[in-house]
């Protein structure tokens, strides 16, 4: 009874994941396993580029969850004609209004979070290592304040393992 269950429960999951990935192959987005996502209501995924979320490299077979999550109206802006890959247990939050615009060729290593309330602008060929945190704004309020400010990240560069990155950074070409 107990394999019955778990063969049931596999096959759900493999549907889950297939249909995910029909509804979003005209968004050019291939979810892997233990990818999640919740797109909110006129969010939308624009651009030519093709996001592999959540993809496995180390051919090790352990993977953690990444999360992908668009608030109402925000935007998730693929630019270029390649591919943009985000590695297992990144956590990518585009809260309501706000935009997160990746570059061609953009490479994001294991558990990075990335938090737009504004605006974040990842250039061509970036590649950002494990661990890092990019936020436009603070989480939380100063005398009834929450700063929130864009961030730019230019082309060709390359953000090393554990870098905190926030609000009003703007980060040149060839960095």
């Amino acid at each position: 009874m107990r394999r019955l269950k778990k063969l049931v429960k596999c096959v759900l999951q493999e549907r889950l994941l297939a249909s995910a990935v029909l509804r979003l192959k005209s968004c050019n987005i291939v979810l892997y396993k233990g990818a999640q996502y919740l797109f909110e209501k006129e969010s939308c995924v624009v651009g030519n580029a093709k996001l592999h979320f959540n993809m496995p490299h180390y051919g090790n077979g352990f993977r953690k969850n990444g999360n992908l999550y668009l608030g109402k109206n925000a935007k998730l802006i693929l630019n270029g004609p390649g591919m943009v890959f985000f590695y297992p247990g990144c956590k990518v939050d585009v809260f309501s209004g706000a935009q997160l615009v990746l570059g061609s060729g953009v490479y994001v290593n294991d558990s990075t979070r990335i938090g737009s309330k504004c605006s974040i602008i990842i250039g061509n060929d970036t590649v950002i290592g494990d661990d890092v945190s990019i936020h436009d704004f603070d989480g939380h309020k100063i005398n009834e304040i929450e700063g929130i400010k864009p961030i730019e990240i230019g082309a060709h560069v390359w953000i090393g393992e554990k870098v905190v990155i926030l609000k009003g950074v703007k980060i040149g070409d060839n960095a």
